[in-house]
Parts: structure tokens; sequence; C-alpha cells
């Protein structure tokens, strides 16, 4: 079988490898919302518009470090590599998804909560 990038055989392999490789490259970017309006086209239709602050940026190396404290959180707590995992979360950002994929965890479910 072969491999489009040379040694890697797992989605946290490729990871790991793009974070050597780009480590100060942005990776993840966020915006936060500061408020909503309701605005009504000319043909009577309504839509929301958001307003929101200029992204914030984290690199692959910023991500690769808090995924490294997010795996070893996982360990201290006494979960096993390759075993289930579930997630309950209130708030889903980008952020937990990549950490949650990345965290050589056999299955990870991301439950969303709401309050």
């Amino acid at each position: 079988m072969s491999f489009a990038w040379e040694g890697v055989t797992t989605l946290a392999e490729l990871f790991e490898r793009a974070c050597r490789e780009r480590q100060h490259r942005l990776l993840l970017g966020t915006r936060v919302l500061i408020s909503t309006d309701i605005e009504t086209s000319h043909n009577s239709r309504t839509f929301e518009k958001f307003h929101l602050v200029e992204y914030q940026w984290l690199t692959y190396g910023n991500v690769f470090e808090s995924v490294c404290s997010f795996v070893f959180s996982l360990a201290v707590l006494g979960h096993l590599r390759e075993k289930h995992a579930a997630i309950f979360l209130s708030l889903m950002t980008p952020r937990i998804v990549v950490y949650a994929l990345q965290s050589e965890v056999r299955d990870v479910i991301l439950v969303r909560v709401r309050l």
C-alpha cells in the first residue's frame, strides 16, 4: 500500500507532521460575536447580520502544544490509548474538535450539551 505522505499511516501522524513542518504558519482562526441585527431586504425577506471582531489566529505550533496538553490530561485521568472516549461539551469550537481528533483515542464522540 502506498501513501501520499511517506511514513504516515494515521490522521494523528499526518497532523503531527504538518505541525512540525508548518510550526509558525496559521492554522485555526476564530472570531467572537459582538452582536446580531435582523435586517429586511427590499423584497421583505429577513436575514440575520452578524457583527464579529477580527480573527484571532493560532499557529500549527500553538495548536500542537494544546493537543499534547489535552492528550496528556486524558492520560493523567487514566484513559488508555486506543480506547473509546466521549467528551460532553456545552460549547463546541473548532479548537476542541481538532484536539479530540488528534488525541489518538480510538473513537472520540463529541456530544454538545445545551444548557
